[in-house]
């Protein structure tokens, strides 16, 4: 495979809360063509900085967060940090190794060749058996999917809560980040404010990757949190794509 480094400049942001016994094998694990590496250490208690800064590479950038602020937070300060450097595309890379860097340059060739301004991985094959993953995390995942479909507006999104995502910067430098959610519903945000500003939107089959690792989403608070959140996105949404618009239309009755 040709270095695709003459094409686009990349950057990967990795959030990180605890991350000491993975944030390591991440980095090492990203392509050459990456050219730089954004760890947010979310306000963690354990050696996570320790472990960032033991490594060599002159490409990573180390933010830290006094207090953990929650996914979104770290990914806000990431995105922030990402512009400034001017890079054609940023990417979103978990912690904890379950998302694999090889698929970044498919990724990045779905948004250069075919114009898409976000990419997102996608670990429900359009026919064949369901992934390997927790049984509690599939059942959540299958119903945060029909109901983040209807509040995005994006019908065709097979795995919305897949964190593993890519952005033009184009669509980065036009999103209204105050807006992004700074809690885990941070990828159904992002998506409610994409579709607003007419984005487009693809997905790449990334098949799951689960180790012996324990998710930090709890479904008591997706319950307790989820419901008003998708339905004042959805709100939002439709006021801001559909009726504001026609409002500062002088032609309409």
């Amino acid at each position: 495979m040709s270095h695709p480094n003459d094409r686009y400049r990349l950057a990967v942001v990795i959030p990180a809360y605890n991350a000491e016994t993975s944030i390591r094998s991440v980095i090492l694990s990203l392509p050459v063509f990456v050219e730089r590496i954004i760890i947010v250490d979310d306000g963690s208690v354990d050696q996570t900085k320790k472990a960032v800064q033991s490594l060599d590479d002159p490409r990573i950038v180390l933010l830290c967060h006094e207090r953990n602020g929650g996914v979104g937070d770290a990914m806000v300060t990431g995105f922030k940090a990402a512009l400034a450097t001017g890079v054609d595309l940023v990417a979103k890379i978990d912690a904890d190794g379950q998302m694999e860097p090889d698929y970044l340059n498919k990724m990045a060739q779905l948004a250069i060749e075919q114009s898409y301004d976000y990419v997102k991985a996608n670990r429900f094959q359009k026919s064949g058996p369901l992934p390997e993953m927790p049984p509690v995390r599939l059942a959540g995942n299958l119903v945060l999917t029909f109901l983040t479909r209807m509040v995005s507006g994006f019908r065709e999104i097979s795995d919305p809560q897949n964190g593993y995502v890519l952005i033009t910067r184009h669509m980065l430098s036009r999103l209204p980040l105050d807006r992004i959610d700074r809690g885990y519903f941070f990828e159904n945000s992002m998506l409610i404010e994409i579709n607003v500003l007419g984005g487009r939107v693809a997905e790449i089959y990334v098949p799951a990757r689960y180790g012996g690792e324990m998710s930090s989403l709890r479904i008591s608070r997706i319950i307790r949190t989820f419901p008003s959140k998708l339905i004042a996105g959805f709100v939002s949404r439709i006021i801001r794509k559909h009726v504001i618009p026609k409002r500062r239309n002088p032609d309409m009755g």
